[in-house]
């Protein structure tokens, strides 16, 4: 399973803003640059990582997945 740092930085950024279009904002890139690196992603990973039916709230593998990163990382400093 291999991710891009860039597709993590939308994926964390989209679930911060709340949204794609503040994410690109703060990243600035383009929406659909930040849509793409989101579905590379879930693709990878095999699952929707947002309900988008619900204002792009984390699905509970998003939410399961978001914290075993943070742990990987906590660990890792």
């Amino acid at each position: 399973m291999n991710f891009t740092l860039d597709q993590l930085r939308a994926f964390l950024e989209i679930s911060h803003a709340g949204g794609v279009r503040k994410a690109a904002e703060r990243l600035n890139i383009t929406q659909p640059a930040v849509t793409a690196r989101l579905k590379a992603l879930e693709d990878t990973l095999g699952t929707e990582l947002f309900d988008r039916s619900a204002g792009m709230m984390l699905t509970n593998a998003a939410t399961r997945s978001s914290a075993t990163r943070s742990n990987t990382w906590n660990s890792a400093a």
